[in-house]
């Protein structure tokens, strides 16, 4: 039986090799959210990202909750939210340097 709700839902995790968060497009994993395969029916989404989890190296793999803003796709998580957009915070060289400068090397 499959399972279909009215939540919409894509599959997501990281490739092992770097820990980038990717996304599943159909046939492929993207970097980009807004490429996803968006659907209600989880065992489609199992099935089709089974063909290529193993060739892709991929850890984490989790479907999520996702909900469409016009053509865009949004997370409905806090977690995924910040995993598709990066940091909540600006990142900088100078910030790191400052950081670095309080840390003893052990």
């Amino acid at each position: 039986m499959s399972k279909k709700s009215l939540t919409l839902k894509i599959i997501t995790g990281n490739r092992l090799k770097d820990g980038v968060v990717v996304y599943f497009d159909g046939e492929k994993w993207s970097e980009d959210i807004q490429f996803s395969l968006v659907s209600s029916d989880e065992d489609h989404l199992k099935k089709e990202a089974l063909k290529t989890i193993d060739d892709e190296n991929l850890i984490s793999v989790e479907i999520i909750p996702v909900e469409l803003s016009g053509s865009d796709i949004r997370p409905l998580s806090m977690r995924e939210k910040i995993r598709s957009n990066g940091p909540t915070i600006e990142y900088s060289a100078q910030n790191n340097q400052t950081r670095r400068g309080n840390h003893v090397p052990v």
